[in-house]
């Protein structure tokens, strides 16, 4: 008997369905970070912790990398577990990083689109701006939904040729241009109502055109013939009058030059004036093309070369020798880093732009090499040729990744200006979408980061002054001040090495150990033991003197040195030393003399009481002192040890001993830290 409370089996099964179908729709990979306008720095970030969310934690995902927006580079195929952690150690600095996480597959069968219902060879192509519809020349112009294929075109624009060769379509998605063969001239259609809004018939041969991209200004060339044009008038701007037959011409990116290749090449200013002539080429020029930069041009002879050449001057750069017999075509790469050639003996090879070396040779291609193109991303080339393939290379990986078959020779072949599907036309009268790039799923992409060097870090460092009298104390601050960034730097610690003058100063403490000492005349020099680096301005230390030298003198506790501690790149570091000014003079018998740190300075003084000679010691140490006499001839006639406690007066007598008879002789009296001498005569 059924569970009147549980649902049908159909029923459960369409919910369980439904909530699935529910689920698929509703999950959105999103990445949570980066997000954008972080700051990663050289010296600290090692890795970058990569989080999404949106999706299961199995479901795996592929991370890529930026740092122009356009070329990316894989971090992790398959990454799973909604985080990975990217180690970036070693990445170029860069201020324009983006990450993007994506759910993508491999292109299908069913992602190409076939163009048939032609009525006769399919000449030419052209992609939309958007890259969601392509136009197609054959009988007539025909507009296509660029993933959907079939017989019937969206749209087929009225035209009174019965053939066309050339096609473009305006990268502002205005107007499309229509060029038929030998004589039948040059239609302009608006895009925005489909209709014919300029027409030129001219009764010379026309074989080419070149247009900018918004389609305000275009170039029609003919055997002996070039006509420049600005839309809409139907006038040329100018006319360039070849006595060669015209074999191709080109545009630079700027708008401002035409390249014109006959028997020699020529690079003639638009406004006009004379051109700049090319005569390296010893058998014709056969094609050419500006750099993006608009400042050089690469040239293809009959003399089997390639040259380039600066497009202002003519003076050659380099030239590269091709044995093999016909080259076709020629292209920049979109950076302008390589030059792609293709040839009739069925190569296409890949040249370095900087200094003409070979780069690449792809080679096991059946035909003549009729067109070359870039991706815009730069690492792919497609080619159009007799072989009845278009043939898709990598740069990098240096093989053919792609082989896109028609029935018949291939007219032509262009990437989508997004760089993910190629449109070839064929003399089969098909054309033909093919998608190369994986089908992106759902991805999501974050604003740009920062991978930079550490700002620079600043620090001053400074021992304080101030005013003291002869024999009081004065504290000198050691301080850190006006830091900044020091919580990016890698120095650890500083070790200061101080200067100051001895005779002036004598140091009692130093809160920083002192490591050693050394001197050098009157002055004295301490190396300090090794602070750790603070991140913010203090206090690193003091030290504490006693002034020993006055007359209104003026020294400074002074930096001999301040050494980091640490990795490259270190602080920016200055160092101050404020003035110290002593007061007061310390005198003996009227003469300046030094002060004693340790109190009143040593002195002996000779008495003669009742006809006995005495000796007076002033002395506040504690300890022994000891006095000895000297004869003029340096031996020592006397010598006596004396001790003082620190309950002892100041004050001490003792007689001179009688056993010294000479006449003159010299007394030392010595402690510690200090000794004086006396010079008696006349000894009892």
């Amino acid at each position: 008997m059924r569970d009147s409370g549980s649902l049908p089996l159909w029923v459960a099964l369409l919910f369980l369905v439904g909530a699935t179908m529910i689920q698929a729709q509703t999950d959105s990979l999103v990445l949570l970070s980066p997000t954008g306008g972080e700051k990663l720095y050289t010296n600290r970030d090692s890795t970058v912790t990569i989080r999404w969310s949106g999706v299961p934690d199995t479901l795996q995902v592929r991370i890529e990398w930026s740092d122009d927006g356009r070329n990316w580079h894989v971090i992790a195929d398959s990454a799973q577990g909604l985080r990975y952690t990217w180690t970036i150690a070693g990445m170029p600095i860069s201020s324009t990083y983006r990450i993007r996480v994506l759910q993508a597959r491999a292109p299908q069968g069913s992602d190409n689109a076939v163009y048939t219902g032609h009525q006769a060879v399919v000449a030419e192509g052209a992609w939309s701006p958007s890259s969601d519809r392509v136009i197609t020349v054959s009988a007539t112009p025909d507009i296509w939904e660029a993933r959907i294929g079939g017989s019937t075109p969206l749209l087929s624009l009225t035209s009174k040729r019965q053939m066309l060769s050339e096609v473009r379509w305006t990268s502002d998605s205005s107007k499309v241009f229509l060029l038929g063969p030998l004589a039948a001239g040059l239609s302009i259609y608006t895009m925005a109502d489909n209709a014919q809004a300029w027409q030129y018939d001219c009764a010379c041969e026309q074989f080419d055109m070149e247009v900018n991209k918004t389609g305000s200004r275009f170039v029609l060339a003919g055997l002996r013939k070039i006509l420049l044009f600005d839309y809409p008038n139907t006038t040329p701007t100018r006319e360039i009058v070849s006595t060669t037959d015209v074999l191709d011409v080109a545009m630079d990116s700027s708008e401002t030059h035409i390249l014109v290749c006959a028997d020699q090449a020529s690079v003639y200013p638009v406004v006009g004036g004379l051109p700049v002539v090319f005569r390296k080429h010893s058998s014709g020029v056969l094609r050419g093309a500006f750099h993006p930069n608009g400042k050089l041009v690469v040239t293809i002879g009959g003399d089997a070369t390639i040259r380039l050449w600066d497009a202002t001057t003519g003076v050659e750069q380099w030239v590269a020798q091709d044995p093999k017999e016909g080259v076709r075509s020629v292209a920049f790469s979109p950076d302008g880093s390589m030059i792609a050639v293709g040839m009739s003996d069925s190569t296409v090879t890949v040249w370095n732009t900087a200094d003409g070396t070979l780069r690449d040779r792809f080679a096991n291609i059946a035909g003549a090499v009729t067109s070359v193109e870039w991706a815009v991303q730069g690492d792919r080339i497609v080619t159009s040729g007799e072989d009845n393939v278009a043939h898709v290379l990598s740069v990098v990986d240096h093989k053919r990744i792609n082989t896109l078959s028609h029935q018949n020779d291939v007219t032509s072949a262009h990437w989508s200006p997004d760089g993910s599907t190629v449109l070839t036309t064929s003399m089969d009268g098909t054309a033909r979408t093919w998608r190369i790039s994986e089908i992106v799923i759902q991805a999501d992409t974050s604003g740009t980061f920062s991978y930079t060097p550490p700002p620079p870090s600043f620090a001053r460092f400074r021992t304080s002054g101030g005013t003291v009298a002869i024999g009081d104390e004065l504290t000198v601050a050691l301080t850190m001040e006006a830091s900044n960034g020091l919580q990016l730097s890698d120095i650890d610690s500083v070790q200061f090495i101080l200067g100051y003058d001895a005779t002036m100063l004598y140091n009692l403490q130093s809160t920083i150990p002192i490591v050693s000492t050394t001197d050098s005349a009157r002055y004295r020099i301490m190396t300090l033991a090794p602070v750790v680096l603070p991140r913010a301005d203090t206090t690193l230390g003091t030290l504490r003197f006693k002034a020993t030298l006055g007359v209104d003198s003026i020294t400074s506790l002074r930096f001999s040195a301040a050494k980091q501690i640490g990795r490259e790149p270190g602080i920016r570091a200055e160092t101050v030393a404020d003035q110290i000014t002593v007061t007061g003079i310390c005198r003996a018998n009227n003469t300046p003399r030094l002060y004693n740190p340790l109190g009143l300075p040593l002195s002996i003084i000779k008495k003669d009481e009742g006809g006995f000679g005495l000796l007076e010691l002033h002395v506040e140490e504690v300890g022994s002192i000891q006095v000895k006499a000297y004869t003029v001839q340096g031996e020592c006639c006397w010598s006596t040890m004396l001790h003082r406690n620190a309950s002892d007066p100041t004050t001490l007598t003792l007689p001179l001993e009688h056993g010294c008879a000479e006449q003159v002789l010299l007394l030392v009296a010595s402690t510690a830290s200090q000794s004086c001498t006396l010079v008696v005569e006349d000894v009892r």
